[in-house]
């Protein structure tokens, strides 16, 4: 039941879980958007066998007899992420699950009939088509989502096809992103592409590929995904020494990522942005100079590939954030830097990176 919305209203992630979860199993599920829709028999029963009520704001006000019922039992409230004081977790087995994205279909398709915007209900539609996977075979140490989402679970090639088309035919988007901490290590990645594209290009709707590894990035296939339009390459070396990136478990190399960028270069791309992230367990300048060493190396292949013939202006952007220790990680009980060393080594990779090179933090 989605009752508690304050006077605005969003998908609710322990809802969409639950929702999942329950239908793996063959129940029936109805999402309830009213309190007229809970009728109480004199015996205080509900004709629902169960309610699960996603009550997420302490402030948020509840009806008496809803009150009552979660008193005796007969409603079960929780959420996920954050919630009511005292509330429970979701099962471990459902805050796991694959969210339910069509959940809201119905409730969103009356609003529509009834004549609200689609606009008003962009946070129901523009779902994407859900994540590829859930979890990830690699184990960079600074990851949280990493470690938390194991065991790795794929979601079938035809789910993730009619759930795509599905989508588009009820929203209009342009673009469809495959979602996963590294969509590059989904099984069969390049057939399921070839399915998807058959009515993404026909459609002239662009197919978007983040979280590409730069040890497995596949030119043919970013050659075939960009036939619509051709968008910008992001990697993540995350660390600009091999040292460094030893520490974290990164498990790519400069040579991966160079490589990388020469066929992407080869390939008319122009346009790369590289992550990084500064503050990383035992961390010295000489690991920040070489973040910029690093990318002057692409801008050299860049030069390399465009050598001798006219060439587009490249836009080669380093991008580097600050590291934050995260629970139920190796690095969890590591010190973060403090702000006046952070912005010092902000300043020092800047002054090091030069004009060519864009930089963001």
């Amino acid at each position: 039941a989605d009752l508690l919305d304050n006077g605005t209203r969003h998908p609710n992630l322990a809802l969409l879980k639950m929702s999942a979860y329950c239908k793996e199993f063959n129940h029936a599920v109805r999402l309830l958007c009213s309190y007229k829709e809970i009728e109480i028999n004199r015996n205080g029963c509900s004709n629902y066998d169960l309610i699960v009520l996603s009550r997420v704001f302490k402030f948020t006000k509840i009806p008496v007899f809803v009150q009552k019922l979660i008193e005796k039992g007969k409603i079960v409230y929780g959420g996920t992420g954050f919630f009511e004081i005292n509330g429970p977790n979701l099962p471990h087995d459902v805050e796991h699950h694959m969210p339910d994205y069509h959940l809201y279909d119905d409730w969103v398709n009356e609003q529509l009939a009834n004549g609200a915007k689609r606009l008003d209900f962009q946070y129901y539609l523009d779902y994407s088509i859900g994540f590829l996977t859930r979890g990830c075979i690699r184990g960079c140490r600074f990851c949280q989502a990493g470690f938390i989402y194991r065991p790795v679970r794929e979601r079938s090639p035809e789910k993730l096809i009619e759930t795509a088309k599905k989508l588009v035919d009820s929203t209009g988007y342009e673009e469809i992103s495959l979602l996963s901490l590294s969509t590059s290590d989904y099984t069969g990645l390049e057939c399921f592409t070839d399915e998807l594209m058959k009515f993404t290009e026909e459609k002239k709707i662009n197919l978007g590929l983040p979280s590409l590894r730069v040890d497995s990035f596949s030119l043919d296939l970013m050659q075939k995904v960009s036939k619509v339009r051709k968008s910008g390459l992001t990697f993540a070396p995350e660390a600009g020494t091999q040292r460094l990136r030893d520490v974290i478990n990164k498990g790519v190399t400069e040579e991966d990522l160079l490589n990388s960028a020469r066929l992407a270069f080869e390939g008319g791309w122009n346009n790369i942005k590289l992550y990084f992230m500064i503050g990383l367990p035992t961390e010295t300048d000489e690991d920040v100079l070489g973040i910029a060493d690093l990318a002057h190396k692409v801008l050299k292949v860049y030069d390399e590939v465009h050598a001798g013939r006219k060439a587009r202006r490249p836009e080669i952007t380093v991008s580097a954030s600050t590291f934050v220790p995260k629970p139920f990680t190796p690095f969890q009980w590591c010190q973060q830097i403090d702000i006046e060393e952070i912005k010092r080594r902000q300043m020092l990779l800047k002054s090091a990176l030069g004009r060519r090179i864009n930089y963001s933090w």
